[in-house]
């Protein structure tokens, strides 16, 4: 695309929740505390994914997964 034809961004439906995430993620506290997610929560589902093998679910929660 030259300089004469920007590139368009859509918005489809209400995406006022992936913004209000995205201006929360500015700060400096909430990337915090995504570095300690990142340490604990992620590498329960990579251990899933990689060791047991398991790339997909179709249910939700506990029970359902079960």
């Amino acid at each position: 695309m030259g300089k004469n034809n920007p590139r368009l961004i859509k918005c489809y439906g209400d995406e006022t929740n992936k913004r209000e995430m995205d201006d929360k993620m500015e700060s400096l506290e909430w990337q915090k505390v995504y570095q300690v997610r990142s340490k604990t929560v992620e590498r329960v589902f990579g251990h899933i994914k990689q060791n047991l093998g398991l790339r997909e679910f179709l249910m939700r929660e506990v029970s359902g997964v079960r």
